[in-house]
């Protein structure tokens, strides 16, 4: 967001774990689009950024944190096993103490 309207954003990008980050300037990045292929891969960027926050909003309005959960288990059940319970419930968008609950009925 901030890469387009020239403000610093409110939020900031915290890894749990050794990550590779991509950085780079807001000059380069809307120097892109004078390239041949750059306004088409932003463009692509863009609708995959969308269609995922998109998706990750539906989940949260339509399915409950146990099915959350459950769709986390079943894709990313190496990060379930490596991420500290506070921050999976953060994820899921619950308290510590109901994630817990409901990873005892799962167990």
């Amino acid at each position: 967001m901030s890469i387009l309207t020239g403000r610093p954003s409110p939020l900031q990008t915290m890894t749990l774990e050794a990550s590779s980050l991509l950085r780079i300037p807001r000059e380069q990045y809307l120097g892109l689009l004078k390239t041949t292929h750059g306004p088409a891969l932003m463009r692509v960027a863009a609708e995959l950024s969308f269609l995922s926050k998109q998706q990750q909003q539906i989940d949260l309005l339509t399915l409950t944190a146990a099915q959350r959960y459950a769709f986390l288990l079943q894709h990313q059940p190496a990060v379930v096993r490596r991420i500290p319970q506070k921050h999976l419930a953060s994820y899921l968008g619950i308290t510590p103490q109901s994630f817990s609950r409901i990873r005892k009925k799962k167990l």
